[in-house]
């Protein structure tokens, strides 16, 4: 199989996810900003999500520029990982649409989860054809999946802090997965 292929079909389908995201924004209903920020939990939603799909696409490209070969396991542990992310623009709309209740919340956060366990049977997938290729350490596995636990808990309880929880979450996730050295002084 062609992996320049794949990733050309990877992109366009993350493309189109993120458009669908946009899409769903709920506009203002006057001309005002008072209108603009009445619709503040909807932005945040599209910005967390947007972070989220962003992060983990440059994930898959520094997976995939490590990657030598792949065959048809590989496609279609893709194709799966493309099938849960294209589930996320309609999660994040049910929760614009009832930002503050917790069924919406709930399975956005579900969501994310499958689509994180999709994108470890990626990793196993093309670790099978690339055995060069790293993996997350098992202790941060356990971090990061232990952290989905407590902000779905959370969002249980209290579904705005769940939501609120999501970027925290994924950020202490991106430092996990990372391999780099984080150094302030190379940031000030």
């Amino acid at each position: 199989m062609n992996k320049a292929r794949l990733e050309a079909f990877t992109d366009a389908i993350i493309a189109i996810v993120l458009t669908l995201l946009v899409l769903d924004l709920p506009r203002p209903q006057t001309p005002s900003v008072r209108a603009l920020f009445a619709e503040w939990q909807s932005i945040y939603v599209y910005i967390i999500t947007f972070t989220l799909l962003i992060s983990i696409w440059l994930n898959h490209h520094d997976l995939f520029v490590q990657v030598k070969k792949i065959d048809r396991v590989v496609f279609w542990a893709n194709s799966f990982w493309l099938l849960c992310q294209s589930f996320i623009p309609f999660m994040a709309s049910w929760i614009t649409k009832f930002p503050h209740s917790k069924w919406p919340a709930v399975f956005y956060i579900l969501t994310g989860f499958v689509w994180m366990l999709a994108y470890q049977l990626l990793v196993a997938a093309v670790r099978r054809l690339n055995p060069h290729i790293h993996r997350m350490s098992s202790p941060a596995l356990s971090v990061v999946f232990g952290g989905f636990l407590v902000v779905l808990t959370v969002a249980l309880i209290n579904p705005d802090v769940g939501l609120f929880l999501i970027p925290v979450h994924a950020f202490a996730s991106v430092i996990l997965a990372t391999k780099r050295k984080w150094h302030l002084r190379k940031y000030f």
